[in-house]
């Protein structure tokens, strides 16, 4: 949610650059605090494009959403804290 609020933070300063989310699947937030729901959804609402992998989860859903990422995107955010899982 961070990396999402910086880059519309500096949306503000660059036309060219966009918010893209991508969901592995509808309901993803669905067991988050409330807090990180509401700040989600506002992220969502913002973005220049939404884009859910499926409406349902599935195995693979987290595979393809980071298929789909790398496949459509020039520039990504990444960020790596030494620890398992997302």
């Amino acid at each position: 949610l961070w990396a999402a609020e910086i880059v519309m933070e500096e949306r503000e300063k660059n036309d060219n650059i966009h918010l893209v989310c991508v969901s592995p699947f509808n309901g993803f937030e669905m067991r988050w605090s409330e807090q990180d729901k509401t700040t989600y959804h506002s992220i969502m609402e913002q973005a220049d494009l939404v884009k859910y992998i499926s409406q349902h989860y599935y195995k693979a859903c987290f595979q393809v959403r980071n298929e789909w990422m790398v496949n459509h995107v020039s520039r990504v955010i990444a960020a790596y804290n030494g620890t398992k899982g997302g």
